[in-house]
This record gives C-alpha cells, sequence and structure tokens, in this order.
C-alpha cells in the first residue's frame, strides 16, 4: 500500500480530512474529530479541510 507521511505525522491516502471532498463530507469529519477528542467543538467546514502539506508536493 503506498504511503504518503506529511509533517503533520499522517499517512495522507488513509486521512479521512485530506480525503474529504463534498462539504457533508467535512462536516461528518469534524463531527468525527470532536466525538474522539481531537477537537473541543465542532469545527468548521473551512477549519478542517486539508489539502495536504508541502511535505509531499512537487
Amino acid at each position: 500500500m503506498e504511503e504518503r507521511i506529511t509533517l503533520c505525522g499522517d499517512n495522507c491516502i488513509e486521512c479521512p480530512r485530506y480525503n474529504a471532498h463534498s462539504e457533508a463530507e467535512l462536516k461528518r469529519v469534524a463531527e468525527l474529530w470532536y466525538r474522539v477528542g481531537w477537537r473541543d467543538k465542532v469545527v468548521t467546514n473551512e477549519e478542517i479541510t486539508c489539502s495536504g502539506c508541502s511535505s509531499h508536493k512537487a
């Protein structure tokens, strides 16, 4: 399986935040991250959106 480990330490290939493309998917990720304790509140789609970091971009 391909891996893309980036500055945040996550593998982008498996990251739900990186792979969320629709507004609904982003909202579900934000709600999930709140439920598992990775955020203190459900953040906005703008805050949860990730397009990858510079460690793997050409």
